[in-house]
């Protein structure tokens, strides 16, 4: 699902699920497939090329378990 405007767009990785299942569905594989969804469809529709940002799990950056998404799974990707 990609919401759209002129000013910003905003793709979710994971959509309708409780919130205890959404970490085991952040793999690499979705966050890539999902800027590959955002980039060409700005490419092909928009015929612009897009500025993705992609921000974290954990907006506070908290985490100190070991197992922290943002380090483990999100910044590789990026």
């Amino acid at each position: 699902m990609l919401i759209y405007n002129k000013k910003l767009s905003v793709c979710q990785i994971t959509t309708h699920l409780p919130i205890k299942f959404v970490l085991r569905k952040i793999t690499k594989e979705k966050i890539l497939e999902k800027v590959q969804l955002i980039n060409e469809f700005y490419q092909i529709h928009l015929k612009k090329k897009p500025r993705i940002a992609i921000i974290g799990l954990n907006p506070h950056c908290e985490s100190v378990d070991m197992f922290n998404e943002d380090e483990k799974i999100i910044k590789p990707t990026i």
